[in-house]
Order: C-alpha cells, then sequence, then structure tokens
C-alpha cells in the first residue's frame, strides 16, 4: 500500500520529510510526481501495527507544527 504526500510546496515536503526521517519513528522516501517533490509513504510488513500508524501520524504532526 502506497501513498504520496504533500504540503505547500518543494521546501515545505522537503522539510517535513527531513523531520520526520530524524525523529527515527519512521522511514519513507521522497519522489518526483508530477514535476514536484513528494513524500511516499509505503505500507507492506503485515507486523505494523495501529500503534506504528499513530505514532508516525504524531511525528508528522510535530514536523508540521515545527515548520
Amino acid at each position: 500500500n502506497q501513498v504520496l504526500l504533500r504540503f505547500e510546496n518543494d521546501d515545505a515536503t522537503h522539510a517535513v520529510l527531513e523531520a520526520v526521517q530524524r525523529s527515527g519513528e519512521a522511514w519513507m522516501s521522497g519522489t518526483t510526481w508530477d514535476g514536484r517533490f513528494a513524500i511516499r509513504i509505503s505500507v507492506s510488513n503485515w507486523r505494523t501495527s495501529d500503534g506504528d500508524v499513530a505514532r508516525t501520524v504524531a511525528a508528522f504532526e510535530r514536523a508540521v507544527d515545527s515548520g
């Protein structure tokens, strides 16, 4: 399962991705879609729990709030 995520612009999207990666809560990659930078989130492990998802969402929220 994959999803692409973008914020206001490429710089903001890069900053959020870097902050989430620095948090150590989750790792995801960046990609280019339709000429713009995006975050690619891929959830493929059957052991991923609701708690894992909640912690990752919280890491995104902290990254957005701090930016």
